[in-house]
Parts: structure tokens; C-alpha cells; sequence
């Protein structure tokens, strides 16, 4: 029987056996009744229950949790790992950036500065179209794009270290 209004569904059993388990007692309760009404809110309640949240808006512990209860399971955990990699590589994105830029500016002249800020533009679209590309990956395990999305950042701070010390020598 359903409420409507009330978004209630009543379900009526007769002659049932209910089964109650429990973790502590050896032997679940049981108990016998001739008519046993069951209700379940259907309603506000039930759309309340959040089902799932996407990788990228869960938070830091949620990723570490998820992780560790998909590897306990034995399931792959190859796009958390992107996402959690992903996250600490944008957090040291900065220093690549800090570590490329330096040089740029000071060998670019001052008059030169819309060129210097197209130099900018350019290396940022580079790097954040390479994350996105290596981010695509991240169903397949067997290319480790947690490892990959590493690569822009070190090409940058090996290039921005490059450069620092080619002006050093000058």
C-alpha cells in the first residue's frame, strides 16, 4: 500500500518470520508474527541519501580512504591515484612556473614585455593541455598516468634549473 501524500509505502507481510542478525550473538533472533507491517519513507528522506560523490570533489581524506577500501577489495585504484597525483602536482606547479620564469624574465629585456607575458601564456597552455592529456589516461593502468602527470613538472623545473644555469655562466 503507498501514501502519497505522506510518501510512505507500507508493506504488509502475514505469517512471516523475522530475522534478526547480530555480530556479537552466535545465533541470530527470530521472531514469528501473523501480520508484520514494514514502512519505508520514499520520500525526502530517501532522496536526502547522498549516492556517491565524483573523484575530483571529494576531498583529501575521502581520496585516501576511498583508495584504501578499493585496494583492500582488490579493485584498481588507478583513477584516484591520477587524482590524488594530479592534486599534488598542480600544488608544486608554482615552482616549476617560479623556476622557468626566472630566467625567461631576465633574459627578455624590459621593453619586450608583451612578449614575455606571450612566452607566459604559451608555456601555461602547454602544461595544462599536457596534464589534461596525460589525465585522460586514467582508465588504463597499465600506462601508470599517476607516474606521467609528474613528467610537465619536472620538464619545467629541469628547464627552468637549465636556464639558471646558463645565465649563471654568462
Amino acid at each position: 500500500m503507498v501514501d502519497r501524500q505522506k510518501q510512505f509505502l507500507i508493506i504488509e507481510l502475514f505469517k512471516a518470520s523475522v530475522v534478526q542478525y547480530s555480530i556479537t550473538k552466535k545465533r541470530p533472533d527470530r521472531t514469528f508474527s501473523e501480520k508484520f507491517q514494514l514502512i519505508l519513507d520514499y520520500g525526502r528522506k530517501f532522496n536526502e541519501i547522498k549516492i556517491g560523490k565524483r573523484t575530483k570533489f571529494l576531498t583529501i581524506k575521502e581520496l585516501f580512504g576511498k583508495t584504501i577500501m578499493q585496494r583492500k577489495r582488490g579493485m584498481d585504484t588507478t583513477r584516484l591515484d591520477v587524482e590524488l597525483n594530479r592534486r599534488i602536482a598542480f600544488g608544486l606547479a608554482p615552482l616549476a612556473f617560479l623556476l622557468l620564469g626566472i630566467p625567461l624574465a631576465i633574459r627578455t629585456s624590459r621593453r619586450e614585455t608583451s612578449v614575455g607575458l606571450i612566452i607566459g601564456v604559451v608555456l601555461a597552455g602547454i602544461y595544462f593541455i599536457s596534464i589534461m592529456i596525460i589525465q585522460a589516461f586514467d582508465t588504463r593502468a597499465n600506462l601508470h598516468p599517476q607516474l606521467l602527470l609528474w613528467i610537465p613538472n619536472i620538464m619545467y623545473q629541469l628547464g627552468g634549473a637549465i636556464f639558471i644555469w646558463r645565465i649563471t655562466k654568462r
